[in-house]
């Protein structure tokens, strides 16, 4: 893992002794030098910085974004958050604003009334995991203080009436799937506001992900962020959502004991799954991204 800040130095390092290079060899007027002094004008511009970000996300060359587009998406941003306009542009591309309106639309009309008190307890200890290093390292860090914290122990499946009750919900949270692009919440006002979610995925087992995906972001999305969208995206904060679910549902140590082996058949991976509540899918991978099982065995 290298971090963000330390790339980007090193890019600029690397292009600033090119065009040194370029100089002594007395190479003027090169595009890369009039691409690099654009660039370092747009950087130091907050503004059009946060433009040119915000067009990368969506998927498209700088300047290259339909204007009513961004016009579009920075002004929900006031209303959503600016992450999480971040994390809907990452995920839908120029199919964003349309998205977001149908989330807006499916939570007003069918979401279930959540509370945040319980998260918000969680999300007051953040300072315990942020520094734990990458996204999915910070969310089981995350993941095992919550299993803590709600009295769950290190190895205990989570019964569905309990994962309502973390949200103070209706148990029907986790029966239902609804009519929304992806899995979603919005938090109201203030911190002991109720706030509203829906889950889509067809599959008992994938409702029970969704919601603890959003969980994991609510506790760690900064407070700016109405919008908790749990997208297919792959930005740091969807990998953190999936790592925490998938730890907090099934912690890797638990499965291994659970499992007896490290070399399960596929009826021991069914019935892991079935003990934790999970899908196989999310058995196998926690067994791959620990190195337990080859990668490989993700496409069986």
């Amino acid at each position: 893992m290298i971090a963000a800040a330390a790339f980007e130095a090193g890019v600029a390092a690397f292009v600033d002794e090119v065009l040194g290079r370029l100089a002594a060899c007395r190479v003027q007027g090169s595009e890369l030098s009039e691409l690099w002094a654009e660039l370092r004008r747009e950087r130091r511009d907050a503004e059009v910085a946060s433009l040119r970000r915000l067009e990368a996300l969506a998927g498209y060359d700088a300047g290259e974004a339909p204007g009513k587009l961004i016009e579009a998406l920075r002004a929900r941003a006031a209303t959503d958050g600016p992450g999480a306009v971040d994390e809907i542009a990452a995920g839908f591309g120029g199919e964003a604003v349309s998205a977001a309106d149908t989330i807006d639309r499916a939570l007003g009309a069918h979401g279930i009334e959540c509370r945040g008190d319980s998260i918000g307890k969680l999300a007051q200890a953040r300072r315990r995991w942020q520094d734990a290093g990458a996204p999915h390292e910070r969310a089981a860090a995350a993941a095992h203080l919550a299993r803590r914290l709600w009295s769950f122990g290190d190895a205990a499946p989570i019964p569905d009436k309990a994962l309502a009750e973390i949200v103070g919900a209706d148990p029907k949270l986790l029966s239902e799937a609804g009519d929304i692009p992806i899995a979603a919440a919005r938090r109201g006002n203030g911190a002991r506001a109720p706030w509203r979610a829906l889950l889509r995925s067809r599959y008992p087992e994938g409702r029970r992900f969704e919601l603890c995906r959003l969980i994991g972001d609510a506790a760690d999305a900064t407070g700016e962020d109405r919008l908790l969208p749990a997208t297919a995206a792959k930005t740091s904060r969807q990998k953190f959502q999936r790592a925490f679910a998938q730890e907090f549902l099934c912690p890797v140590r638990a499965l291994i004991e659970t499992l007896g082996t490290s070399h399960p058949e596929d009826d021991e991976i069914e019935a892991a799954a079935a003990h934790f509540q999970v899908s196989p899918l999310l058995v196998r991978t926690t067994l791959v991204n620990h190195k337990i099982v080859p990668r490989d065995e993700l496409a069986m």
